[in-house]
């Protein structure tokens, strides 16, 4: 049975300009858009050009109704926060909320931590007061993107696997302050291994081919962007409270966050 029923909601994917965050919000819209009442799915992304085009894509597939696109640095907290409280204001109250967007660039590991965790934070947070029905909200899901270096060590990604590792930590303790306060939000977090993306093939250049062959070998090989994506809706409509999912091309692990100890 779902969980949530897509008709008349509104979706948020941040980084959903290219990428896992296109297919993503591809997705969605294939699932939602067709329904008797609007599913509308919102993209926040830097990249204004790419953004512009996915826009222009998606609305000629999908409807003009039926997607938005808005120009976001996840790094400018008033601007993102700003963002988000117009969306729930102006095109209807916030039901999804995907927090997608992200770097690997130990050149600039500040900037990684920016991006990585602490937009994740604030995307999270600032959607939990806009959902909250005890604060006059309907609920809703919010999932984050962390990554199979979430929970294991990778060489020459530190920063990385530092920001992912707390996304996990994070997410699962929003679960349980959601199942604590009555919040009626479910909280999810993605770990998937490497995505045929190039943002992971760029990966062989810092971690040497050797070693990148081995990790993609130990971790059952490149994951599809389809597959994923599949994976991605399910959690979306089906999964319970507190579910994190290791999402490999063999298949997928589904992890319940430990539940809150009296």
């Amino acid at each position: 049975m779902e969980k949530i029923s897509l008709p008349g909601k509104v979706a948020v994917v941040t980084g959903g300009a290219r990428g896992i965050g296109k297919a993503f919000v591809q997705r969605l819209l294939e699932k939602g858009a067709k329904l008797p009442s609007h599913f509308q799915v919102v993209i926040l992304d830097i990249l204004k050009d790419e953004g512009e085009a996915s826009l222009k894509d998606l609305q000629e597939k999908f409807g003009r109704d039926n997607v938005y696109f808005y120009y976001c640095d996840v790094t400018n907290g008033k601007l993102f926060e700003d963002l988000l409280k117009s969306i729930n204001k102006d095109i209807g109250k916030l039901d999804i909320m995907v927090n997608n967007a992200g770097v690997c660039n130990e050149d600039d590991w500040e900037q990684t931590i920016h991006i990585n965790l602490i937009g994740v934070i604030r995307g999270t947070k600032q959607a939990t007061e806009l959902m909250r029905r005890d604060k006059g909200g309907n609920g809703g899901v919010i999932l984050n993107m962390s990554s199979i270096a979430g929970l294991e060590p990778f060489k020459g990604i530190e920063t990385y696997c530092a920001t992912k590792h707390g996304l996990v930590g994070f997410t699962k303790t929003m679960a349980l302050n959601s199942e604590d306060a009555d919040w009626g939000i479910r909280y999810h977090c993605m770990c998937p291994v490497g995505v045929d993306t190039a943002l992971v093939h760029k990966l062989k250049q810092i971690t040497g081919q050797e070693y990148f062959d081995h990790a993609v070998e130990k971790t059952g090989g490149l994951l599809s962007i389809e597959g994923l994506t599949e994976e991605f809706l399910k959690m979306i409509l089906y999964s319970d409270n507190r579910c994190l999912a290791i999402v490999k091309p063999t298949g997928v692990q589904y992890l319940e966050m430990e539940k809150k100890t009296n």
